[in-house]
């Protein structure tokens, strides 16, 4: 993978699809309906790009991204993302990749501080 482009893509991906309201992107849609979500709200079916999936394969595969497997193969050994086997408080990568969803770490750990907040006050109120 041709590691400058490709993370830039997907850092850009992850970006735009926060401020779609989402907290990951799921990395499997890049390969399968990469232009859901791309575009504004108010953007009418007309307006949208005239690229192809088979255009869209030709880029990813430009820069360096060949198959969905060999993404997250390429994200888990990056300095950049860390895994669910190596996430720690330690060290802060500023992404996170669990099993096909890529977060950017702040959001992650929203999320995660939400789940632990949740669960802790189910536990109180089966007290």
């Amino acid at each position: 993978m041709k590691n400058t482009l490709a993370f830039l893509l997907v850092g850009i991906l992850v970006s735009h699809a926060l401020g779609q309201g989402h907290v990951c992107l799921p990395l499997r849609d890049i390969f399968t309906k990469p232009f859901v979500g791309l575009l504004r709200s108010d953007t009418k079916v007309g307006d949208q790009p005239d690229w192809s999936l088979s255009h869209w394969r030709t880029f990813l595969d430009d820069i360096g991204i060949h198959s969905f497997e060999q993404l997250i193969e390429a994200l888990s050994y990056s300095v950049l993302v860390c895994t669910a086997s190596t996430i720690n408080d330690t060290h802060k990568q500023p992404m996170v990749l669990i099993d096909d969803r890529l977060y950017l770490r702040r959001y992650f750990d929203f999320e995660q501080g939400l789940i632990t907040y949740i669960k802790q006050s189910q536990r109180k109120e089966a007290l």
